[in-house]
């Protein structure tokens, strides 16, 4: 099978590693069905490949999210009604990193976010996506992981934990898949530099220090990989993990400590959490903000009734404060302003967080 035989359906493919990916395969010959949450980016998407000159007769685009069953179910059809039988599905919906925070500290609602927007969405892709690679006599799907999966990244266990549950299904995939001819592998890229992930510079500085190859990774690394995985010099691998991370895995893990400290302190790190009550106490949280963004939490108010999805008390108003008077839409634009401040988001209704809440498309 030659690539202009292929026809592929790669989910996130509006912006970051699925547009590259999109853009690999497109310049190959191949068709390509691009899926994700917002139309806007998706046009945009077209008109970027458009301005490289590619054959955007043979893209489609459709919108869906992946999380949802019936968006999948009706993703897959458009794609197979527009460009015929598909014969390689790419999962890379998803999202990129989650709450950072110890494990006595995690928030249920983040924790639910984090594995439905990874686990929950690549299933949904991998479930309606599978059936017709099966219908078309055999064919690749892949999925993207990260390094997290593999490294032990401290205050990062739910992105680690989810993206460790993607790579399982996928192994699990492979047996059950195999004698359909359809192949399935699982890529886990190092930290690759995307477009709005605004990476602060001392953050950036130390993952390209334990990175071998001494750079970020760029989407077209990514891509190359899938274009090979695609292809017919692949069709005897399936069930593997590949790792594209500069080296990274050879060395260490990110180390988030140096932002977890100044919103947690050294107790709470290792596990020490103060009874409920103890938090509650006292004229105001403990946050490293500088004084003019601190906002007090009076303590003779006694925080309303609240559930795991919604705040401890006074970072809703702190996540507000920021959002109003910074401008600041993403987490990793905190980190510009006061980087201690991200972490505060291990509580949810504040609303700011190591990524963008959902999934990137």
């Amino acid at each position: 099978m030659t690539y202009d035989q292929v026809s592929a359906l790669v989910t996130g493919g509006g912006s970051g590693i699925g547009l590259g990916i999109a853009r690999a395969l497109l310049a190959s010959g191949a068709t390509v069905t691009i899926a994700g949450r917002s139309a806007e980016r998706l046009l945009a998407a077209r008109h970027a490949l458009a301005a490289q000159s590619l054959d955007v007769s043979r893209l489609h685009e459709v919108t869906a999210d992946t999380t949802d069953e019936e968006q999948v179910k009706a993703a897959v059809a458009a794609a197979t009604a527009a460009a015929g039988p598909l014969n390689a599905v790419v999962a890379c919906a998803g999202e990129p990193r989650g709450q950072m925070a110890p494990v006595t500290e995690l928030d249920l609602g983040q924790w639910h976010s984090v594995f439905e927007n990874n686990v929950v969405g690549t299933m949904l892709t991998l479930k309606y996506g599978a059936r017709e690679l099966v219908r078309a006599g055999g064919g690749s799907f892949i999925a993207i992981s990260s390094i997290s999966a593999l490294l032990t990244a401290r205050f990062a266990a739910p992105i680690s934990s989810a993206k460790a549950a993607l790579e399982q299904l996928c192994r699990v995939a492979a047996v059950e898949l195999g004698p359909s001819d359809v192949t399935v592998n699982v890529i886990r890229p190092g930290l690759v530099a995307v477009p709005r992930q605004d990476l602060p510079a001392e953050m950036a500085d130390d993952f390209v220090s334990i990175i071998p190859l001494h750079r970020l990774g760029a989407p077209d690394d990514i891509a190359g990989l899938v274009r090979f995985l695609v292809g017919p010099e692949a069709r005897w691998v399936t069930g593997q993990v590949i790792s594209i991370d500069g080296g990274q895995t050879l060395n260490r893990a990110f180390d988030a400590s140096p932002w977890v400290e100044p919103v947690f302190g050294q107790d709470r790190m290792r596990g020490l959490v103060p009874q409920r009550h103890e938090l509650r106490s006292g004229p105001a949280l403990s946050c490293p903000l500088p004084s003019a963004l601190r906002i007090p939490c009076a303590a003779s108010r006694r925080p309303p009734a609240r559930n795991d999805h919604q705040s401890k008390p006074g970072n809703h108003e702190i996540g507000r404060h920021f959002a109003r008077n910074q401008k600041i839409a993403d987490g990793w634009s905190l980190w510009r302003i006061y980087p201690s401040a991200i972490f505060a988001s291990a509580y949810p209704a504040q609303r700011v967080s190591l990524g963008h809440g959902k999934r990137s498309v």
